[in-house]
């Protein structure tokens, strides 16, 4: 189970569930979170730079894709 120092990245976090899981999560771990509007899932190089920009040079330990 990630701790309060783990770092997760969770996309799709504008819809139903990725709204319950930002509010859950965020009281439990290092969180970022990206919406729609905010990552195209369908770009790529988008999703590569969202990654590799989490959370400066360390990235993420943890992605949740929340997305439909």
């Amino acid at each position: 189970m990630p701790g309060a120092e783990s770092r997760v990245l969770l996309v799709g976090s504008g819809g139903q569930l990725g709204m319950q899981l930002a509010r859950v999560l965020a009281t439990q771990v290092n969180l970022a979170s990206l919406n729609h509007d905010e990552l195209d899932l369908t770009d790529t190089d988008a999703v590569r730079a969202a990654v590799r920009g989490a959370f400066g040079r360390l990235g993420p330990e943890i992605l949740v894709n929340a997305a439909a």
